[in-house]
């Protein structure tokens, strides 16, 4: 595959120039007119930037209903401010922020698992190079990082992003799952174990891995490149296109019985080495009882689908599952500080001695990591976890020559369980905002279900029903009534541009769209690029400025 060609990067401008806007004293690039709700939404980020900014630290928490424009007024603030506090210090005409004391972390409550590339001893024996003031300065200067819950809310993100007259440089942290483009890993259903072993295993290697600084390079991704603004499918072009891997640290633990085997094999030896029954062997025998305990489920598990078979189980049954498999609430912490030992040592390059291999180690890492949150609280946290065990055919190019699999997995049900150790940082909120929607809710919004048209036909689109001739006609003479009733204008969103495309051509055929047209004034948002939309768009509203009833 051949890189992709670094073109311009869209110009902001050509969506009609964004207007300025004097915020906080931050002059604020807008590419359209606000609505007072994001005016004082953004007002509200510079003013909590600004109070952190002489502080060092502060917390914001402000809402604002779906449709708000609140990723566009988010991102368009803290980059005005991030811009305007830039151009201060550089000058010198403000100061550094102070410093917040640092917060330590657990790396194996946190997840663990992730080691950053070596870097070479003799770095850090040599000392630091001095500075110019000014150097100094810009190393202060702010970092923006912009956290989503969904990878569809990145995209959507950088979307708004690319209206934006703002252009710094970036970077998405994705899973593994969405970056990973080693072919040999990515389709892999233990991905994460997988791409760990290779980072930490020199033996091995990841040659996607080792190409990264060619990625970090690339033209595409460089001022008024092509990918300058960029999400992750973007980021994956560039990687196929010089075979290269940035993974991320994932979360849920999924161990497959034959690595359960490999590490109890492991553990075995270990415990009979010079001084590591201690350590190692609790954790033998707290691996035998996993596997007999899986010994004993796996033969009883439901058919969950063709060649695929699993239990579940949640809260007091899962509790009661792991107390039969050895695994109880009052032996684990010295479970716990024995895996501690068993990963440090293993972790610690200058420990000399027999240590666990990369895969049970990771494996090790991952099981103890979501146990810990499990039995955390007095085990209060059970509820939120759901203890399963699969077994399945795996298939690889659409043959089962690898047999069957077992699979242990213990999943988290609940982000609050994670994000409670954020909660009882008891944080302070200086600023506090929720705002109103850009609607008049009461009396603009009336919800309601059509079921049936006006031939009593089932307004039913699903993929059985959706081909029909008789739900087509019925949801277009639906559509007509509405607009016969309808005062303004009408809004219909279809689930896909397929479906709408063989509802245009069968009300075509049959003369409804005509009927609709006669009724509202026709647009169709078209499949494509913002470009594409750009004109529709302008129509749309040189209609709404005619009064002119609508249906889009």
């Amino acid at each position: 595959m051949n890189p992709p060609t670094p073109l311009r990067s869209p110009d902001p401008s050509k969506h009609g120039g964004p207007g300025v806007y004097q915020i906080g004293g931050v002059p604020v690039e807008f590419p359209y007119k606000p609505y007072g709700s994001q005016l004082a939404f953004m007002g509200r980020v510079i003013s909590t930037l600004d109070r952190a900014r002489r502080q060092g630290r502060c917390h914001a928490l402000l809402e604002s209903p779906t449709g708000t424009g609140k990723s566009l007024s988010l991102l368009c603030s803290s980059l005005a401010w991030q811009r305007h506090h830039q151009q201060l210090v550089l000058s010198g005409a403000a100061s550094p922020p102070p410093c917040p004391p640092p917060i330590a972390s657990d790396p194996l409550v946190h997840g663990g698992g992730f080691i950053p590339p070596s870097q070479p001893s003799s770095d850090a024996e040599e000392p630091p190079a001095p500075t110019s003031a000014r150097a100094q300065r810009r190393r202060s200067l702010p970092k923006i990082y912009y956290a989503s819950r969904t990878h569809s809310q990145i995209s959507q993100v950088v979307r708004e992003y690319r209206k934006t007259s703002y252009r710094v440089s970036m970077a998405i942290l994705a899973s593994r799952k969405h970056y990973c483009t080693n072919k040999h890993v990515c389709t892999r259903d233990n991905l994460d174990d997988e791409c760990k072993l290779l980072l930490k295993d020199e033996s091995l290697g990841c040659s996607e891995y080792k190409n990264a600084h060619k990625v970090k390079c690339h033209p595409s991704l460089q001022k008024g490149g092509c990918y300058e603004v960029h999400d992750i499918e973007d980021l994956v072009k560039v990687g196929q296109s010089v075979k290269e891997d940035v993974a991320r640290d994932a979360g849920s633990i999924e161990v497959e019985e034959d690595v359960l085997f490999a590490l109890q094999t492991e553990l075995g030896h270990l415990c009979m080495a010079d001084g590591g029954a201690m350590t190692y062997q609790p954790l033998y025998d707290m691996i035998q009882g996993i596997i007999s305990w899986i010994g004993d489920r796996k033969m009883s598990m439901k058919k969950h689908e063709f060649e695929h078979y699993s239990s579940f189980w949640t809260a007091d049954k899962a509790i009661r599952e792991l107390q039969q498999a050895g695994i109880t609430e009052q032996c684990f912490p010295i479970l716990h500080q024995c895996a501690m030992k068993a990963i440090k040592t293993a972790s610690d390059e200058e420990s000399v001695g027999n240590r666990l291999s990369g895969m049970s180690l990771i494996a090790l890492e991952g099981l103890f990591s979501s146990l810990s949150y499990f039995f955390c609280g007095n085990g209060s946290h059970a509820t939120d976890y759901q203890l399963a065990l699969q077994r399945y055919v795996k298939r690889d190019g659409g043959n089962a020559a690898n047999g069957w699999i077992c699979k242990l997995s213990l999943w988290c049900l609940n982000p609050a369980v994670v994000f409670k150790e954020i909660a009882n940082l008891s944080l302070s909120f200086e600023a506090c905002m929720e705002a109103p929607h850009v609607i008049d809710v009461e009396s603009q919004v009336w919800a309601a279900v059509v079921p049936a048209g006006p031939a009593n036909c089932q307004l039913n689109a699903s993929y059985k029903t959706a081909d029909g001739y008789a739900f087509q006609d019925g949801l277009g003479a639906s559509l007509e009534e509405i607009c016969k009733i309808a005062p303004g204008g009408v809004l219909v969103f279809f689930p896909s541009y397929k479906l709408l495309e063989k509802l245009h051509f069968r009300w075509s055929q049959t003369g409804q769209w005509s009927r609709l047209n006669a009724e509202k004034l026709l647009f169709v948002e078209p499949r494509g690029a913002m470009e594409e939309f750009e004109p529709v768009l302008k129509g749309y509203y040189e209609a709404i400025r005619g009064n002119t009833g609508l249906l889009m």
